[in-house]
């Protein structure tokens, strides 16, 4: 019926590792398979989407790429290298730590950004010892887009997926899942003050819009005004003062939230200039300063006021 079985590509995947394995010992035309060196370039990391930094050993980070799967630094990122080559998919877009457990990551695979070259994805991959292996959420092995994950950071076993079809949400540690926000979804945060209060960006009939809760994610409702526009938005909470939240908007304007998502202000409007919102918006908040922003896009602004 023009489907593919979610799985069968976890299956030709091994079956290419066993090809490929035996093909290393085999002496091709007479070319030694030890008789070239690589070159290069390395340093090329293509659309990175995901990068978390370990709780505790603040040298410790992981980075995730859409076609080049997750990466870990032991120096602060002065070096790299590849934890699971056939993880099952490389196309990861998201990363999350589980806050009682850091040894625990979640990778969300499948870019859903709507670029022409997007790679699918098959769902969440969990690891439980630190990026060494991995193991597929067999609940989401059907699941092509996974663009944030969040981990409620009291109640760990409360997490969040944001997925083309949808926010769900999952209260035993991803065995199950509940839509509890319908249409393309985006991003999802978690209040880094009130584990109960949340946003999420999703889209529905070709307009971006932002939700809020305050049950942990169990009831939505929109932003107040329904603060719709026709272009990705991005949000990031100040984590030093309670309800604050930034959101990078509809290719350089700013807005702000002061009661945690609810009720929204404009900061500033048309001052970035740059490319590509749809896809590069990004936005970051100081911890400690509320007052200092970092907004990228195809270039990188600041903000101290």
């Amino acid at each position: 019926n023009g489907q593919m079985d979610p799985l069968g590509m976890t299956r030709a995947r091994s079956e290419r590792k066993v090809n490929v394995d035996f093909a290393e010992t085999t002496d091709g035309a007479g070319i030694g398979n030890l008789s070239w060196t690589e070159r290069g370039p390395d340093n090329i990391g293509g659309r990175s989407r995901a990068l978390i930094i370990h709780p505790t050993i603040t040298s410790r980070m992981y980075a995730a790429g859409v076609g080049g799967d997750v990466w870990r630094s032991d120096d602060s990122g002065a070096s790299w290298y590849p934890l699971a080559d056939f993880m099952g998919n490389l196309s990861v877009c998201s990363l999350a730590f589980d806050p009682s457990n850091p040894n625990r990551i979640y990778a969300g695979t499948g870019e859903g950004y709507g670029n022409i070259d997007a790679i699918r994805g098959e769902g969440i991959w969990t690891s439980v010892d630190g990026g060494a292996t991995w193991a597929q959420l067999p609940s989401t092995a059907a699941w092509q887009r996974v663009n944030r994950i969040a981990v409620n950071p009291i109640v760990p076993s409360t997490i969040f997926a944001v997925t083309n079809q949808g926010l769900r949400r999952s209260t035993d540690g991803g065995a199950t899942w509940t839509t509890v926000q319908s249409g393309n979804s985006y991003q999802v945060l978690i209040d880094p003050t009130n584990a109960n209060r949340m946003v999420c960006h999703y889209l529905t009939a070709q307009t971006h819009r932002i939700a809020f809760s305050t049950d942990s994610g169990v009831t939505w409702a929109d932003s107040a005004g329904g603060f719709s526009t026709a272009t990705r938005i991005e949000m990031a909470f100040a984590t030093s003062v309670s309800g604050r939240i930034y959101a990078s908007v509809d290719g350089g304007d700013v807005w702000r939230s002061d009661d945690a998502g609810a009720n929204w202000t404009m900061r500033s409007s048309g001052q970035i200039s740059s490319g590509q919102w749809w896809y590069n918006n990004a936005v970051w908040v100081d911890p400690t300063n509320s007052s200092w922003l970092l907004i990228g896009a195809t270039d990188l602004f600041r903000s101290s006021d």
